[in-house]
């Protein structure tokens, strides 16, 4: 499916109409002040639920049932939705009877084995496939006009990221999943001007064929997944990866502070993270350049950050989940939306005077917990973001990956830097990993926590991303 990935004629076109209006939006963001945007924002709100309640018999009989009153209501009175519900009612949550489940997974499936050209399924829509990182993958229905307002919010907002001085003479390279229909992948070629030297590597290429890519490349601007950086810092150190990017931009993932910092001192540019998902890209975007504070794109999203039970958590504390409401998805509404997402908005403004709300946290999904077994045999949780920040703060570690299989044990995989497969350090790490599983009272054996050094981790085969934590 290389002819979907490259530069197009569609890109061209979508390209000077987000860059068009987003000189609009700039005018805008310029004039407006908080109350401004909340006013706006307020009312997308209601003409998105008027259109939900008319079009969609999902959500019409979804309010209904709650005594929703669509003429006055406010947004804590929307009841929350989630995944499973919109996947499992998918033809009713449309707002057109021309998306059906059955025809889209269809046409996804005939464009994989490219039995039809390169388009928009009905010549009308584009669907977008999540990951599947929760646990349960999602397929979502956006309108051709889509990506032409996410650009331009990106670019309205970051204009110097999105639209540097002499654009169309830099060169691009992008790393993310082959399949055509995950977020980043698909956004690439109808974003992408003609003219423009921009090429695009697949995530799950081997790792010295990701070298061999970007090295002939040379790219100004490299974008993909966090996890994807932290492999090419580990290819640079090695000498394997000479490049020297402007700027790098990272999706798809939550960018940790660890891996922000590395990325920036190995290639020497700033990192900027673009906070987006399948159901609404982008949701929010660096506000200071060398820092991990976010600006939430809150004329295009409302996020809503909530404890366990979906009340509200206030500015300054860590969300247990958000709700998301996407102001333009009018094909699949999209309001109130469970998501996973641990998040926290700051109390008040950071630096460069700012309208929206900043967030200095995001901690992603929340992971599915290691599950092992103490002395007398009860079940012990174990994070894993405890033991995978545990052993990257190893000097010698690069990457790293827990997996499990069977409770009590687990299989861990780590790349290391240069020099150090024969300094002693296999063994270092594994003492660090079984005085950590015995200071939590668990059973340790020969078989408790096997470690495994390799080159590469395995990215997951169909998103192209790394994940710390992979039950098997």
């Amino acid at each position: 499916m290389a002819d979907a990935f490259g530069p197009t004629l569609e890109g061209s076109l979508n390209f000077a109409g987000a860059i068009l209006k987003s000189f609009y939006l700039r005018r805008r963001l310029k004039r407006w002040n908080r109350e401004d945007l909340l006013r706006w924002q307020d009312r997308q709100l209601r003409q998105l639920v008027r259109l939900a309640y008319k079009k969609s018999a999902f959500y019409r009989e979804l309010y209904d049932q709650a005594g929703v009153d669509i003429s006055n209501f406010m947004l804590e009175d929307l009841p929350t939705v989630d995944k499973t519900m919109l996947m499992s009612n998918f033809d009713r949550v449309m707002t057109t009877p021309e998306v059906t489940l059955q025809e889209v997974e269809e046409f996804c499936e005939r464009r994989r084995r490219n039995e039809i050209p390169y388009g928009h399924f009905k010549g009308r829509y584009l669907p977008i496939k999540s990951s599947g990182s929760t646990g349960e993958k999602g397929l979502f229905v956006f309108d051709k006009a889509y990506f032409r307002r996410m650009f331009a919010a990106m670019v309205a907002h970051r204009t110097k990221t999105f639209m540097p001085r002499g654009m169309l003479n830099i060169s691009l390279a992008a790393l993310f999943s082959p399949d055509e229909f995950h977020l980043a992948t698909t956004s690439f070629p109808r974003l992408t001007p003609l003219g423009i030297k921009a090429v695009f590597i697949s995530a799950l290429s081997d790792i010295r064929d990701i070298n061999e890519g970007l090295n002939e490349a040379q790219p100004d601007v490299l974008t993909g997944f966090p996890s994807l950086m932290e492999a090419l810092c580990n290819e640079a150190a090695h000498g394997h990866l000479n490049i020297n990017p402007g700027r790098i931009v990272c999706t798809g993932e939550s960018l940790s502070e660890r891996v922000r910092k590395l990325t920036e001192k190995t290639f020497g540019c700033t990192v900027y993270n673009l906070y987006a998902c399948a159901e609404a890209n982008p949701m929010g975007i660096t506000h200071i350049e060398g820092q991990s504070y976010l600006r939430v794109i809150e004329d295009s999203v409302i996020l809503e950050p909530v404890d366990k039970e979906l009340k509200a958590v206030p500015a300054g504390q860590t969300s247990h989940g958000c709700l998301l409401t996407n102001l333009h998805s009018t094909v699949m509404p999209i309001i109130r939306y469970e998501m996973n997402d641990q998040i926290r908005f700051l109390d008040g403004e950071i630096g460069q005077d700012s309208i929206f709300r900043i967030m200095d946290s995001v901690g992603g999904r929340r992971p599915v917990m290691i599950r092992m077994e103490d002395r007398q045999g009860q079940e012990v949780l174990v994070p894993p973001a405890m033991l995978i920040d545990l052993l990257a703060e190893d000097p010698d570690v690069r990457a790293v990956q827990v997996q499990q299989k069977e409770v009590g044990q687990i299989r861990i995989l780590a790349t290391l830097a240069a020099g150090a497969y024969a300094a002693g350090a296999k063994e270092r790490i594994s003492k660090t990993v079984g005085d950590y599983l015995a200071s939590r009272k668990i059973e340790v054996g020969e078989d408790t926590a096997p470690l495994e050094l390799v080159e590469r981790i395995p990215p997951d085969p169909t998103s192209g991303k790394v994940h710390g934590f992979v039950k098997l």
